[in-house]
């Protein structure tokens, strides 16, 4: 069964919300119940202290266990990765803890069996070994929830304070109903019920369990990397603009007037949650239920948001798609025509500052019914754009045979309006110019990019300077347009035409005969490039040089793939096709790192190719003994990575997939990649380098900001990505160039490109520091590895995730050390101390279910936030002023009860209890700041529905989690130990005794005293721990009741008692 991510993702949370409510259950049904068990036991009540101080002390050394267990699995799996990877790591994970979740419910049962059977004594030991054996697998999945999926992991610990909560509720409503029915002895209904609650609960979280993690059961469809959506004029507000599948994409809708008069709609793809890092491609304009009509769309560019135009009289008048790029379409109605018939005009990024005013344009636009509208889409492009640069061209084409039409003059964007009167639709057509160097560079060259690639080229195309008309004499039958190149000579005259379909063809044309014998119209013949061949630089020159002087049809084909030929080369293996398994990537291509020559990137089976291709590249940055190889989309395109891969020399069958860590997200303008060269040959085997180049058009200044990251090998097939910047804040710019004279010495790029080859990055990182050029060199990431958790042995730094690891486990281990062994009893009656319980408990809860609200509603106030930078959560470390105080009073009040400001706290209740509720909430709100930012450390994994800006394949989110959870448990785990257990009994003899010397350390320093306490707590574990899973508990708890109790009752003054004796 196929689902969308949405919906796999809310069995997931439900899923984690009931296993969160589960794993308190053994300590709350102990704690709550204690009376209730020594009853069914058949033991006296007044043991009940000590069965639950025992039981409790034993479900905490067991969650240790499991703790540790878990943590030590991390460690070694950041070490040595030794289960599997990919898919089989998913799998290996769901069999793993479906399998977890079972042997929990399991438990239940046993705890249940455990309780009910047994005769009138029951069966206290199995009852105690049950619950320990339940709660280890319980704790298992707790310290391991971010092995198992770190996104959703706080739908876990938050739920984990709601247990006490829902507990309590159940034991008022169960006691009032009791007391309304008149029964009494209702002590093994109640702990029975709460028992069948648990088993519930379990069996609940399982089967959502099965549900969301057993392998190829409930299947999510993955969100790909670009998503086509439609625009719905009619819609004013947020609304559902997915074309297909069960993934949601959502458009937001904002209004403003502008301009006066007008109405702004501006629709906007939500990016947050799942589709963050996602780009959008507008397939359809929709005016009420039909989609808009004789236009095409941008079915391969990005669009980032459109502005629709509405006037006060409720027409719409305009569209406009903004693009990645910066260019931008307009869709206004046409004359004279019905209500879906559009017109439509690419204006580039170059002529945006060229455009008329747009109340100007919406005026005329307004009176389309009228013979004041705008008839086609030429008229809506000379209203557009008020002149062109000079020598600039974007002349209007038509073809009758429902094909595209070129025009070769033009160098700005046009349309061509194909098809006959009753299936007319204009296709915008993008040109852009591309620069060519070396011994091109005295040629032209100018790519013709149709929006829609499903028309096929037509035969006769308008001409340039004095030719009016070119006739194709064997146009690709058949064939798709993907885009077409068209060379100019120094004159400025078309010489060479070369057409890349979409089904993986290359068609070269060019002018037929001698060139005082040319026909008019001029006719051109082509040939078709053989699939396993290629052409050079010096090759293109050839053939530009032979296509002024014209082609013969026969000898042009049999030139252009012939073995020694001067217009080609056959790849040899070193340009095969990659392919884009995931159907959900539609707009996505492979690169494939052995390739040094032109290959296609294939989707879906061959049907669709996109042609990528590879140059070699000369730069002063690097000596002769590395090359650089440039791969891009051969159209001049940006393009969203699907993979990248490497094919060894050895074996030429299986690629392998380079593990990018972070993967790749959003649009690339061009991939270099830099290998070793050895006599003058390129060791293509082993790539060092691998640099991404991206742009961002930035409408304020007008131009194109551009920023670079590089992949550098680590260890095994792992790739992790560095940049190179120099202010924080700023786009990463590239490591800079040396001069001439310094461009061979060791320093740079050359440095790093040195370093590189003879080791990984996590080997040479150290050496590349020292480098004055590679000092800004930085991971943008500090958690790849285990050694890199909390901060790095390099530089020092803290990571991410160490403030809060270090919040949270302080939180829990000081809370720990006072309650309850100290707070309340040492401050306020016992009355008093129930009271300060209930309210504990129902704040702690609190912060926990707000930080999950804020979760799920995108909220600013959200602790899941970088710790890095922008939002100053540090601040929340301001709090531990009071935290502190409120603590050392506590302590005060234990040691020196004469103060005058510790008999006043304690003579004030409500004083006491203020201080108390600061230690107690201000703990609480470290532990939900402190788990949102451990959570904000996370991969972002594309295969669990993550936002793919983080991790891939990578196992430092169990890293993190562990030591995370070890870290706070070893003071916790100090605090329930003996060591704690005999200072409170300290503590409470000295408050009978009232006698200062009676303190075991009253005659002790700081450290003679620290020494005692820990020599206790070690004597303690020595002697408790062993007997953890082998002592008795009925006659550990049975032994009191040979004890002699003789009751005294005296009429007597207390002073006169035993005078007598």
């Amino acid at each position: 069964m196929v689902v969308s991510i949405q919906q796999k993702e809310r069995v997931k949370k439900a899923a984690f919300f009931f296993a969160g409510l589960g794993h308190l259950q053994p300590m709350l049904l102990v704690a709550t119940n204690s009376d209730y068990l020594l009853d069914r036991f058949l033991l006296e009540r007044r043991c009940s202290s000590e069965y639950v101080s025992r039981t409790i002390t034993s479900l905490i050394f067991i969650e240790i266990l499991a703790t540790i267990l878990v943590a030590g699995f991390a460690v070694l799996l950041g070490l040595y990765k030794f289960i599997p990877e990919g898919k089989n790591e998913e799998d290996f994970r769901g069999y793993l803890t479906v399998g977890i979740q079972w042997i929990i419910f399991i438990g239940y049962l046993q705890i249940l069996k455990a309780f009910t059977s047994g005769g009138e004594k029951g069966h206290i030991q199995w009852f105690y070994f049950s619950l320990l054996f339940q709660h280890f697998f319980t704790c298992i999945i707790g310290a391991g929830i971010g092995f198992i999926d770190v996104d959703r992991a706080l739908w876990y610990f938050m739920t984990l304070p709601m247990s006490p909560v829902l507990i309590f509720f159940y034991q008022m409503l169960i006691h009032m109903w009791a007391q309304k029915s008149g029964l009494v002895d209702i002590g093994y209904t109640v702990v029975k019920n709460q028992i069948w609650l648990g088993l519930v609960n379990s069996f609940l979280a399982t089967l959502l369990w099965i549900i969301a993690y057993f392998p190829g059961l409930y299947n999510s469809q993955p969100i790909p990397d670009v998503v086509e959506i439609k625009i719905e004029l009619d819609r004013t507000y947020s609304y559902d603009c997915t074309i297909s599948g069960p993934n949601n994409a959502y458009m937001l809708v904002g209004s403003s007037n502008n301009p006066p008069g007008y109405t702004c709609y501006r629709h906007k793809p939500d990016t947050s949650g799942h589709f963050k890092g996602r780009k959008f491609i507008v397939t359809s304009i929709c005016q009420g239920e039909s989609p808009i009509k004789k236009v095409s769309f941008p079915e391969h560019e990005f669009c980032t948001h459109a502005e629709v135009y509405r006037s006060n009289d409720k027409k719409w008048l305009l569209v406009k798609l903004l693009m990645e790029d910066g260019s931008a379409y307009y869709y206004c109605p046409r004359k004279n025509g019905t209500e879906n018939e559009w017109c439509v005009y690419k204006v580039s990024k170059k002529d945006i500052g060229n455009l008329n005013e747009l109340g100007e344009l919406l005026q005329q636009i307004k009176s389309y019914n009228s013979n004041t509208g705008l008839k086609d889409s030429g008229e809506l492009q000379n209203k557009l754009i008020k002149k062109f640069t000079p020598g600039s061209s974007a002349v209007k084409t038509e073809s009758s045979d429902g094909k595209i039409k070129l025009n070769l003059q033009n160098t700005r964007s046009y349309v061509c309006t194909s098809g006959t009167n009753g299936t007319k639709k204009d296709v915008p057509i993008t040109v852009i110019s591309v620069e060519l160097t070396g011994t091109l560079e005295n040629y032209y060259c100018h790519v013709h990019t149709p929006c829609s690639k499903t028309l096929e080229l037509s035969r006769d195309h308008v001409g340039a300077g004095n030719i009016l008309s070119i006739t194709l004499q064997d146009p690709p039958s058949g064939k798709k347009v993907d885009h077409t190149q068209l060379y100019r000579d120094p004159r400025g005259q078309p010489i060479l035409l070369v057409v890349v379909t979409t089904d993986g063809e290359k068609w070269y044309y060019g002018p037929h005969g001698r060139p005082g014998f040319r026909s008019s119209p001029q006719t051109w013949v082509g040939a078709k490039l053989d699939e396993d061949r290629y052409i050079t630089e010096g090759d293109l020159e050839n053939l530009l040089t032979k296509a002024c002087k014209g082609f013969e049809q026969n000898c042009f084909q049999k030139n252009l793939n012939q073995d020694g030929g001067p217009y080609s080369f056959s790849k040899n293996g070193f340009g095969n096709d990659t392919t884009v398994h995931d159907p959900s990537n539609k707009h996505t291509v492979c690169l494939d790192l052995k390739n040094i020559c032109e290959y296609w990137s294939t989707y879906k089976s061959g049907s669709n190719k996109t042609l990528i291709s590879v140059e070699e590249k000369t730069e002063l940055q690097i000596c002769s003994e590395y090359t650089k190889f440039l791969h891009k989309m051969d159209s001049g395109s940006k393009f969203c990575i699907d993979k990248i891969q490497h094919t060894p020399s050895s074996n030429c069958i299986n690629a392998k997939t380079l593990d990018l860590r972070p993967c790749i997200d959003g649009l690339v303008d061009e991939v270099s990649v830099y290998y070793g060269t050895t006599s003058s040959k390129v060791d293509i085997d082993n790539p060092l380098l691998i640099c991404i180049k991206k742009s961002k058009y930035d409408s304020s200044n007008s131009k194109n900001e551009d920023s670079y990251c590089y992949y550098c090998k680590g260890f095994e097939n792992c790739w992790y990505r560095y940049r190179y910047g120099t202010e924080p804040g700023k786009n990463c710019v590239q490591i800079p160039a040396e001069s001439e004279d310094d461009k061979c010495t060791d320093k740079g790029l050359c440095k790093l490109l040195s370093e590189l080859s003879t080791g990984t990055i996590n080997q040479r990182f150290t050496d590349m520091s020292r480098d004055t050029y590679l000092r800004n060199l930085s991971s943008d990431h500090d958690n790849y590895d285990y050694r890199r958790v909390l901060w790095d042995p390099i530089t020092g730094h803290l990571s991410g995730t160490c403030m809060p690891l270090i919040m949270h486990g302080l939180a829990v281990g000081a809370m720990g050390s006072i309650y309850p062994h100290l707070v309340p009893k040492t401050l306020v009656s016992a009355k008093h101390g129930g009271t300060f319980n209930v309210i504990s408990m129902f704040l702690a809860a609190l912060p926990q279910v707000l930080n999950l609200i804020f979760l799920e509603t995108k909220s600013k106030a959200f602790a899941n936030r970088p710790w890095e930078g922008g939002d100053k959560w540090y601040l929340f470390w301001l709090l531990y002023i009071p935290y502190l105080l409120s603590f050392l009073l506590i302590i005060f009040n234990i040691h020196y009860p004469g103060w005058r400001i510790c008999c006043y706290i304690r003579s004030h209740t409500l004083l006491a209890f203020l201080i108390m509720l600061s230690v107690s909430f201000t703990n609480d709100l470290f532990l939900a700041v402190g788990r949102g930012g451990i959570m904000d450390q996370r991969s972002g994994n594309k295969r669990l529905g993550g936002d793919g800006l983080g991790l891939k394949n990578d196992h430092s989110l169990i890293n993190k989690i562990a030591p995370f959870m070890a870290l706070s448990y070893i003071p916790f785990w100090l605090t329930t130990s003996p060591m704690i257990k005999s200072y409170a009994h300290s503590v409470d003899q000295y408050f009978f005794d009232k006698d200062r010397d009676s303190w075991p350390t009253s005659c002790c320093g700081f450290l003679s005293s620290w020494g005692y306490w820990c020599k206790c707590g070690c004597r303690g574990l020595y002697t408790s721990l062993p007997k953890l899973l082998t002592f008795d508990m009925r006659a550990k708890l049975a032994h009191r009741d040979d004890r002699l109790f003789i009751l005294v009752t005296s009429d007597l003054p207390k002073e006169e008692w035993f005078t007598d004796w």
